[in-house]
């Protein structure tokens, strides 16, 4: 559902529109006791035991006022520690909005 593509010279950036109306508070609310306003990056947990070499990230950008932050984590479904589960969880969420409006 993208409706408009706007070419980087690095990235490019797609808005998308929703099919039908999302309850934002809701998935905010969702969101943030799963930890995504304070899950540390990535590397700051202990090496991973398997290392992925294909599969799925993400990148979280996060302000609040005057505070900014960014963390990113790859495959956090193959890690055990409470923060890379909490990560593959808002992974699923997210998923499931995307899934729902026909994204992939």
């Amino acid at each position: 559902n993208c409706t408009e593509l706007r070419k980087g010279t690095k990235k490019d950036v797609c808005t998308a529109t929703f099919k039908s109306s999302q309850n934002w508070s809701n998935l905010y609310n969702q969101l943030t006791d799963l930890g995504i306003t304070t899950l540390p990056d990535q590397s700051e947990l202990p090496e991973p035991k398997v290392v992925v070499f294909d599969g799925v990230a993400m990148v979280v950008e996060v302000r609040d006022g005057a505070n900014y932050r960014a963390y990113q984590y790859s495959n956090p479904g193959f890690r055990d520690e409470p923060e890379a589960k909490a990560a593959s969880q808002i992974l699923l969420v997210i998923n499931s909005l995307l899934r729902s409006q026909g994204g992939t």
